[in-house]
Protein backbone atom coordinates (compact mmCIF):
# COMPACT_ATOMS: atom_id res chain seq x y z
CA UNK A 1 0.00 0.00 0.00
CA UNK A 2 0.82 3.58 -0.83
CA UNK A 3 0.07 6.47 1.07
CA UNK A 4 0.58 10.26 0.57
CA UNK A 5 1.20 11.54 3.46
CA UNK A 6 1.94 10.46 7.00
CA UNK A 7 -1.27 11.44 8.51
CA UNK A 8 -2.94 9.27 5.50
CA UNK A 9 -1.02 6.43 6.90
CA UNK A 10 -1.63 7.34 10.61
CA UNK A 11 -5.55 7.76 9.89
CA UNK A 12 -5.69 3.76 8.02
CA UNK A 13 -3.44 2.16 10.51
CA UNK A 14 -5.53 3.56 13.83
CA UNK A 15 -8.88 3.20 11.79
CA UNK A 16 -10.84 1.53 14.40
CA UNK A 17 -11.79 -0.91 11.32
CA UNK A 18 -8.26 -1.27 10.38
CA UNK A 19 -7.50 -1.93 14.33
CA UNK A 20 -10.28 -4.95 14.69
CA UNK A 21 -8.86 -6.56 11.30
CA UNK A 22 -5.53 -6.76 12.99
CA UNK A 23 -6.96 -8.13 16.29
CA UNK A 24 -9.78 -10.38 15.07
CA UNK A 25 -8.13 -11.80 11.93
CA UNK A 26 -5.18 -10.97 11.20
CA UNK A 27 -3.01 -11.91 14.46
CA UNK A 28 -4.83 -15.12 15.15
CA UNK A 29 -4.37 -16.09 11.55
CA UNK A 30 -1.52 -15.45 9.99
CA UNK A 31 1.62 -17.29 11.52
CA UNK A 32 4.19 -15.73 9.15
CA UNK A 33 4.73 -12.09 7.69
CA UNK A 34 7.49 -10.06 7.18
CA UNK A 35 6.47 -6.26 7.02
CA UNK A 36 8.94 -3.34 5.64
CA UNK A 37 7.72 0.23 5.85
CA UNK A 38 9.55 2.65 4.29
CA UNK A 39 9.82 6.44 3.15
CA UNK A 40 11.71 6.56 -0.15
CA UNK A 41 14.39 8.44 -0.37
CA UNK A 42 13.72 11.64 -2.42
CA UNK A 43 16.33 13.79 -3.75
Amino acid sequence: MRFETQAEYDAYTTHPDHVAFVQDRWIPEVADFQEADFVPFLP
